[in-house]
């Protein structure tokens, strides 16, 4: 197979050298500046996450259930989730701007 060799934008700061399951090599630059005048401007950085998107059903009951016991929920609720999910949600909190790359 080809190796592919791309840049990103600019602003984009992520992990050097990682490799795909298929096959494709990406070489990133990564560059820190920790300058007093970077710090009192906004945070313009994409972060890019690769991997496992899923979603959580979060259910409310009265008590724990006993083997093999049927019980009704007082509440529902469906969240984002996913190791890759949860991490990019963190970082848009943080003010970052978040990708996911999943499958």
């Amino acid at each position: 197979m080809m190796a592919l060799h791309t840049s990103p934008p600019s602003r984009c700061h992520i992990p050097t050298n990682f490799t795909l399951s298929y096959s494709r090599k990406f070489m990133v630059k990564m560059s820190i500046h920790s300058t007093p005048s970077a710090s009192s401007k906004s945070i313009d950085t994409i972060v890019l996450g690769c991997g496992m998107v899923a979603l959580d059903y979060l259910v409310t009951v009265d008590s724990y259930p006993k083997p093999d016991d049927k019980i009704r929920s007082t509440s529902f609720q469906v969240q984002g989730g996913g190791n890759t999910g949860n991490a990019m949600t963190c970082a848009a909190r943080l003010g970052l701007t978040p990708r996911i790359i999943s499958k």
